[in-house]
């Protein structure tokens, strides 16, 4: 069985509204027909109520043929109208206040917009109702955006104090261990913090989440981790930074070409990665090791850098001593995957091998 949503948690605990009559647009919409006419199609236009997108004062005001300050005036006076007529927006402002209280009384305003619309197809036009009444309704508290923060919305009586030390515990948490952490596993990360002994009773993964969202400084990537925002495993700043995240993800050695349809298929951001570029990138960088024909593995897994008759040369190092043709062939399958014949042309270098009677290699003098 599926997990439910944070709204469909919300709707099903509360008796008087169902999943199905949950209609910001709508209850918009209709909020809008008691008001004069002129006034409520500015306002559509303003918010974007109509799906498309939010038109000037000045714009609105040539379609109309009066001045940008007249329309001003008009939006002005007919947001007052509303806000007196906003109580026939309370069944919808009371579950998203239920939200907000189910996950810690503030949330960054793209993830509250996307956790009200998460059990339904949403357009611009749903978007925009969810934003409108937010703005509109006294429920309602913004933060706005500056250097640390994203832009929230919180209950009327939600404050950022108590976010703002969870961020900064959580800040400490990711310093000290130095990669990122699950998704599932942050109220863990921060149980042994100070912070959780002052506000551990209303901290879960959901909660947790929420506060995260909001800060600048940390950030979760396509893979559902969390890390310092400028760390290159949550926050990939090119095509290598990508790959080398999707192949630690895998765990296996991967081909070009499949690296670069993991890297869309992650969904980091909207640039394409192409396949040529991938290839040449990574065979650049001393953090990836060329282990078949366009295949790449992490050299942190043990592989080591070179050809094939490189790593003859340093197994033969390693062993100090002649080597069988076998043992070799065997040493070399765990650091490539080639076909045998590839080990065995290696092998023919006489400036760096020689073969010894009972078939066992050394190294050159």
């Amino acid at each position: 069985m599926s997990k439910k949503s944070i709204l469909e948690e919300v709707l099903s605990s509360q008796d008087e509204k169902s999943l199905q009559d949950f209609d910001p647009a709508g209850s918009v919409l209709s909020l809008l027909k008691a008001v004069d006419s002129r006034g409520a199609d500015i306002i559509r236009q303003r918010y974007s109520l109509d799906g498309r997108p939010a038109r000037t004062l000045e714009e609105i005001g040539s379609n109309y043929g009066v001045t940008r300050e007249r329309i001003r005036q008009v939006q002005s006076a007919t947001l007052k109208e509303l806000r007196d007529k906003q109580n026939s927006l309370d069944p919808v402002s009371k579950v998203i206040v239920s939200v907000l209280n189910s996950t810690g009384k503030v949330m960054e305003e793209n993830h509250l917009v996307d956790t009200m619309l998460e059990a339904k197809e949403a357009g611009q036009a749903d978007r925009a109702a969810v934003l409108f009444i937010l703005e509109l309704h006294d429920d309602f508290k913004r933060f706005d955006e500056n250097s640390d923060f994203h832009r929230a919305w919180g209950t009327k009586d939600a404050e950022l104090e108590t976010a703002r030390e969870i961020i900064d515990a959580f800040h400490e948490v990711l310093q000290k261990n130095g990669e990122p952490v699950s998704h599932e596993n942050v109220t863990d990360h921060l149980s042994d913090h100070p912070v959780y002994e002052k506000h551990g009773d209303n901290l879960d993964e959901n909660s947790v989440a929420a506060i995260l969202m909001i800060s600048k400084g940390v950030r979760r990537n396509p893979f559902g981790e969390w890390g310092l925002a400028d760390w290159a495993q949550i926050s990939p700043r090119g095509v290598k930074d990508k790959a080398y995240i999707v192949l630690s993800k895998n765990g296996d050695p991967l081909h070009f070409v499949d690296i670069a349809k993991e890297i869309d298929a992650s969904g980091f951001d909207q640039k394409k990665a192409h396949p040529q570029t991938v290839h040449n990138e990574l065979i650049k960088d001393d953090r990836f090791v060329l282990v078949g024909r366009g295949i790449y593995a992490l050299k942190e897994w043990g592989y080591e850098p070179g050809t094939v008759a490189d790593v003859l040369e340093k197994i033969m190092q390693r062993k100090e001593q002649p080597i069988t043709r076998e043992e070799l062939v065997k040493e070399v399958m765990k650091q490539r995957l080639v076909k045998k014949n590839t080990i065995l042309l290696g092998l023919q270098n006489k400036d760096k091998f020689v073969r010894q009677e009972g078939g066992r290699y050394r190294l050159a003098e």
